[in-house]
């Protein structure tokens, strides 16, 4: 298997030299290559037979002074979310919020210590671009890339035109925010500076389902102090070498809400502190273009719950360095061949030691376009070392077909893995948990096929598609309540994560006068069962719903826009032997858009679930009723040079 290995590498190796010497070669002939844009990013065109979802600029603008969790709930994703504000996170395809990597300008921003990000920290406003990459896609990502990736991008401003907006924000439960966004700079230097800040009481209402008489109460210790700012700087120096950089600091301070079965208030609180820097040199030279993309992470969690006398202090820093090139051949194909060296630190007082890792790992992709570009395949393979030790050998196999103008077929095939998290490894003997040292990687494989019909006129369209997926994961790392070790949660690898299912989608927009209406759903079947664990054996996975809808209409007419989206959340698992409930949410948006020379104002009314449903998306904490919250923007596009 060794050997396969390095024949494999050894060949994209020569495929790249000789195809390099081939551009060469071939450069004076009739032979020309496409032009290749230098900030393009250099994977997009070999993510082939993959459902990518782009959230559109509408759903942007709406959810403008809100998190990210809060926006991918209503986009047919599952959310998993311990309260208001609290850790939030992403699940995808019947998989854990682990098998889900979230990459920022091209780097996997997932924490080495839980192998997640907390969505409810991440603020629409900071991102110019956001997409949903379902399926497995550990060839160009690594580690982690199981059932989906979460692309973020707040570089490439170079482009954007100049502006400055501001907006200021009040809801319910004493919610105000305030956002900035400016762009300045020309076809040479632009500058990108993003600011927010977002506090609340977060004293909503709910209903306690878990006392007898079932009253009316408030959400307590939930109050949340978030600020953040980031900034973009890209430099173009000629046609072909650029250079951006983005830096990004955020601090929230987090009360954590009282469980509602506490017979007390909840003292405990969080504090996180995130540092995030990225870099991305691009040199085209010949069509070959060359990136090289450094990052750094720096991560601290500070708990305290002087009830229980915990204190605990957590940080994470990761070094990120990736070399990648494509290289086209001829107009038909091209190569994609990288390395990444990424080193992991890890210090906290929960853990048995500080820990460091080092992770290398080398990749290429081969795509190749037939019949006029109606046929496009594409093969990737990566191999990555983990202190030393090699992991499982991944590769994918993508590919579409176009049949007629309006009708594609696309099919993907991939084998993915995920190495443990250092909390999965790392985390000494608790009161409520411990890791577990003899853990394995998780490794398997995914496929989906789907069909996709679209159809477009000048002011109308249409488009529709059908997935059907499946996974098969071996030595999946669950946490389960141990009753060899006092009742503590503990990681154990279980012989088997399987994972059917279907996903169906449709959207229709047109256009009559000054009058602008779109409707769509996303429908989404999934069945997810964990084998192999004693007393758990064919029990669904936590936390996933079988059934899960989301849909939204839209109205926009002379500057006035209604909008409703509805989401319908199916009945979970909570902790594989009881449910919770399945449930309703109804938003509605009524905007407002008018000029004041030289602004344009935007005046938005939201109401949050407007069907005042008493929900959970995680057991025993709260989720609010119906609440409101009343946003301005100003926003003032073109400035001058």
């Amino acid at each position: 298997m060794y050997v396969l290995r390095v024949l494999t590498l050894l060949f994209a190796g020569c495929a790249i030299y000789a195809n390099a010497m081939a551009q060469t070669c071939f450069s004076d002939t009739i032979f020309q290559i496409q032009e290749v844009h230098v900030y393009a990013n250099l994977r997009d065109a070999h993510v082939i037979g993959a459902t990518v979802q782009t959230i559109d600029t509408i759903s942007l603008k709406r959810f403008n002074n809100r998190s990210i969790s809060d926006l991918l709930s209503t986009s047919g994703v599952n959310i998993k979310s311990y309260g208001l504000g609290g850790l939030s996170s992403i699940i995808m395809r019947g998989g854990s919020s682990s098998h889900t990597t979230i990459v920022w300008n091209g780097l996997n921003i997932q924490n080495p210590m839980n192998g997640s990000t907390n969505l409810s920290l991440l603020p629409v406003n900071m991102f110019n671009s956001i997409q949903l990459q379902y399926g497995g896609s550990g060839t160009l990502y690594g580690s982690g890339a199981v059932t989906g990736v979460l692309r973020l991008s707040s570089d490439n401003v170079i482009n954007d035109p100049n502006r400055f907006s501001a907006s200021v924000g009040y809801g319910s439960g004493n919610t105000k925010t305030i956002s900035a966004n400016a762009k300045w700079g020309n076809r040479k230097f632009a500058l990108a500076l993003k600011g927010y800040s977002n506090k609340a009481d977060n004293d909503f209402e709910f209903i306690n389902t878990t006392k007898i008489n079932q009253d009316k109460e408030k959400i307590t210790n939930a109050e949340a102090d978030q600020k953040g700012v980031l900034g973009d700087v890209d430099l173009k120096f000629n046609n072909n070498f650029s250079w951006s950089v983005s830096g990004w600091y955020q601090h929230n301070d987090k009360n954590i809400q009282t469980l509602m079965s506490a017979s007390i208030p909840s003292d405990a609180s969080q504090v996180d502190k995130n540092f995030l820097l990225s870099s991305n040199f691009k040199l085209n030279i010949n069509s070959i273009v060359i990136s090289l993309k450094n990052g750094w992470m720096d991560v601290g969690i500070n708990y305290s719950n002087p009830q229980t006398g915990e204190y605990t202090e957590n940080r994470s820093v990761s070094k990120i360095n990736e070399l990648e090139a494509k290289i086209p051949i001829r107009s038909f194909s091209e190569i994609i061949a990288g390395a990444n060296y990424t080193n992991e630190l890890a210090e906290s007082e929960a853990y048995l030691h500080n820990v460091h890792r080092n992770r290398i790992a080398f990749f290429s992709s081969y795509r190749l376009m037939f019949l006029d570009k109606k046929f496009n395949t594409a093969f990737s393979v990566r191999d990555e070392i983990v202190d030393g030790e090699t992991k499982p050998f991944i590769f994918s196999l993508g590919a579409d077909f176009a049949l007629a103008k309006e009708l594609k077929l696309k099919t993907n095939l991939s084998k993915n893995y995920r190495v443990p998290t250092l909390n999965d490894l790392y985390w000494a003997p608790s009161t409520y948990a411990e890791g577990n040292l003899n853990l394995k990687p998780e490794y398997g494989w995914s496929g989906e096929f789907g069909i996709e019909y679209s159809k477009s006129a000048e002011r109308n369209g249409f488009k529709s598609s059908a997935t059907a997926f499946v996974s098969d994961i071996d030595d999946c790392i669950t946490w389960f309540s141990d009753p060899d070790a006092m009742g503590r949660w503990k990681p154990y690898n279980i012989d088997n994560l399987k994972t059917y299912g279907l996903e169906t989608r449709a959207d229709l927009h047109f256009t009559v006068d000054r009058l602008y209406f779109t409707v769509n759903g996303f429908y989404t079947y999934i069945h997810s069962k964990i084998y192999g664990q004693e007393n758990y054996d064919g029990k669904p996975l936590i936390y996933v719903p079988k059934h899960k809808f989301n849909g939204a209409i839209q109205l926009f007419w002379n500057g006035f826009g209604i909008s409703y989206s509805h989401t319908f959340n199916g009945e979970r698992y909570k902790d594989y032997t009881s449910t919770l409930p399945y449930f309703n949410l109804g938003d509605l948006n009524i905007e407002y858009n008018f000029k004041l020379h030289p602004a344009r104002v935007n005046l938005r009314f939201t109401v949050n679930n407007i069907w005042n449903e008493n929900y959970q998306l995680v057991a025993n904490y709260a989720m609010p009723l119906r609440n409101y919250i009343f946003a301005v923007t100003i926003d003032l596009n073109q400035i001058n040079n």
